[in-house]
């Protein structure tokens, strides 16, 4: 399976003022965008460091992290609370959050001990290796599974026990969301595959 977009909670412990952390930031942003003036072509979204305020539309700070080893985005909020999402790994994940501290250091800000980091939804897809026949899983799978094919291609399947939403497609395609760790996404595509086994989910080779 492959990891499309790791989604992390932040909390800084610290209350941030962002008027004022975004004139400073938009003062690195120049520096960086000064820095690596050679190396950048438009669009301005691809620069390392891209922050944008505007209160009246959004009462957060967004903040996008372009860089060679980290690209993040991020939602800060005037609390200290953060979301960080567009990462593809827990340690890209980490990197994100030590780079994010760093520049906080730059503006003038000292957090009073590590940030609290936790991941809230993981977004993974994976090839189950089989087409899968979605009239038959729709009616195995019970209140658990939404199939209007009319309205979208792919089954809707609801794990409650493990607290997941899959997309199952009849390429054999899955999509699982609301995973809160790698070892989670393992164990949601394990009983996915034993219960398609299970049922004989699968389309006949060449169907």
């Amino acid at each position: 399976f492959r990891i499309e977009n790791i989604v992390g909670s932040l909390i800084l412990g610290i209350k941030l003022n962002l008027p004022e952390l975004y004139k400073e930031l938009l003062k690195i942003q120049a520096e960086l965008q000064h820095m690596y003036a050679d190396e950048l072509s438009e669009p301005a979204e691809e620069f390392p460091l891209v922050a944008r305020h505007s209160p009246q539309e959004f009462p957060g700070l967004i903040l996008k992290m372009r860089f060679p080893d980290v690209r993040a985005s991020m939602l800060v909020f005037s609390s200290g609370n953060c979301v960080i999402t567009g990462t593809r790994s827990e340690q890209q994940l980490k990197k994100a959050v030590n780079r994010f501290v760093e520049i906080l250091k730059k503006c003038g800000y000292k957090l009073p001990g590590e940030p609290e980091l936790k991941i809230q939804n993981i977004v993974a897809s994976a090839d189950i290796g089989k087409k899968l026949n979605l009239d038959l899983i729709a009616l195995s799978g019970g209140y658990n599974i939404i199939y209007e094919p009319e309205i979208f291609p792919g089954c809707i399947y609801r794990d409650e026990e493990l607290r997941v939403v899959l997309l199952l497609f009849r390429s054999g395609k899955v999509v699982c969301t609301g995973a809160k760790s790698i070892d989670h996404v393992k164990k949601v595509l394990r009983k996915l595959y034993d219960w398609l086994t299970e049922i004989d989910g699968f389309l006949p080779e060449g169907a």
